[in-house]
């Protein structure tokens, strides 16, 4: 059990949004977005930022996996 960021994967690719604009524009590191990309935890705070960003709710950007 776990959690998956497909759903916020699958939103970034829809809006074509890249990993460097949430660098860039989140101030992100690239450890980050590559936690993103490897189901790895977030603390709830980087969380929120990237629902604020993408005006969305945060169970909108993740799941739990079975």
């Amino acid at each position: 059990m776990g959690i998956s960021y497909q759903k916020l994967r699958e939103l970034l690719v829809e809006r074509g949004i890249q990993r460097k604009v949430l660098i860039a524009e989140l101030k992100f590191s690239s450890k980050t977005t590559a936690r993103i990309n490897q189901d790895k935890y977030l603390d709830m705070e980087t969380l929120e930022i990237i629902a604020r960003y993408l005006n969305v709710n945060i169970g909108d950007i993740i799941s739990l996996k079975d």
